[in-house]
């Protein structure tokens, strides 16, 4: 009897380290999302939502590999988030060495195209100052002559030399310009599939709904993407939705926005009549319903992503409430069983 309670008793306290241990490893990937370091207000927020699901994926783990498998998604998090940040930085750090270099080319070539004019006009200064005492007029003559084109050619290079500063200095914001609609447009798309993102798509249809324009909203559900995740890294999971998205557009011809409008439905905005975007959806299906190839240390790794499609139109001076209504319902049907967070 003393050797089983003292069984008992010895399997009732590893059961409390366990449940102890669970909860701190829970705990850390809160705060390794609650602490993350905020240089890009979109991509931190996607890295916050991918590390609740691990930590959702955590409170269910109930075997050592389960385990392995949480820590290995989450190094792979880490990683990316880390590469991400390492990405921005450069960037900044370039735009910011490239602002300097012109503002400090502008600044030395005004000076010296400066410097050296009001050198050559205090010479001719001096020269008029000495004519001004001579009484030979011929001299005097001479003299104004020289200086006048000796000013006229000052005045002319120093023109010539604004304006080619000028000019380089607009070259230099043109280019800074470009370099921030592209940073626009990197944090206005989701990181991992290159898909715009769910307030991009939002921004879309309210336009469409403000000028009551007829369209459809086509809703691609990948429904085996949470399996997919447990089983392969992260790495790969975005190569192969990145592959789906590029499929995606390449069905469409590249004329329509698609996004990522939650964790496992991407969608696509079609400015179509419903009976030909209906049309579209079953051979959409069929085409992205597919094995695709994404290569790791020069091997090819196939993973097949199941896909069902739905479509939501609307049509003109219809109610737009209910049409967000309809979306969001379709949206909720397509997500299964398997996609769905646990509760």
């Amino acid at each position: 009897m003393i050797s089983l309670r003292k069984a008992a008793t010895e399997l009732e306290r590893l059961e409390e380290l366990k449940q102890t241990l669970a909860k701190c490893y829970g705990l850390a990937i809160k705060s390794s999302a609650e602490y993350a370091v905020e240089l890009d207000p979109h991509s931190t927020e996607y890295f916050r939502q991918r590390l609740q699901l691990l930590d959702s994926q955590c409170g269910q783990a109930s075997a050592p590999e389960h385990y392995s498998a949480v820590q290995a998604s989450l190094r792979g998090e880490l990683r990316n988030y880390r590469d991400q940040a390492r990405e921005q930085m450069s960037r900044m750090r370039k735009d910011l060495q490239n602002a300097a270099a012109a503002m400090r080319v502008f600044a030395e070539t005004v000076s010296s195209s400066g410097e050296n004019c009001e050198l050559q006009l205090r010479q001719e200064i001096d020269q008029l100052e000495a004519l001004a005492s001579s009484d030979d007029i011929e001299q005097i003559r001479c003299g104004i002559e020289s200086a006048t084109g000796a000013i006229l050619h000052s005045y002319g290079q120093l023109r010539r030399n604004h304006q080619l500063v000028v000019t380089q200095l607009q070259d230099e914001i043109r280019t800074l310009h470009q370099a921030m609609d592209n940073e626009r447009s990197r944090m206005e798309r989701d990181h991992a599939s290159g898909a715009w993102n769910r307030q991009k798509l939002n921004e879309r249809i309210e336009h469409l709904l403000q000028h009551n324009d007829p369209f459809c909203v086509l809703l691609v559900s990948a429904r085996n993407l949470r399996r997919l995740e447990r089983q392969y890294s992260p790495g790969v999971i975005t190569e192969a939705l990145r592959g789906l998205v590029q499929q995606f557009d390449g069905v469409l011809g590249g004329e329509a926005m698609i996004g990522r409008w939650s964790e496992d439905i991407f969608s696509a905005i079609l400015e179509m009549d419903p009976s030909d975007a209906m049309a579209l959806s079953t051979e959409i299906n069929r085409k992205l319903s597919m094995s695709y190839p994404v290569w790791t240390s020069g091997v090819a790794q196939m993973l097949t992503i199941e896909t069902s499609t739905g479509i939501v139109d609307r049509r003109r001076d219809s109610d737009a409430p209910k049409f967000y209504r309809k979306l969001e319902q379709m949206a909720a049907a397509m997500a299964g069983p398997e996609n769905k967070p646990a509760a």
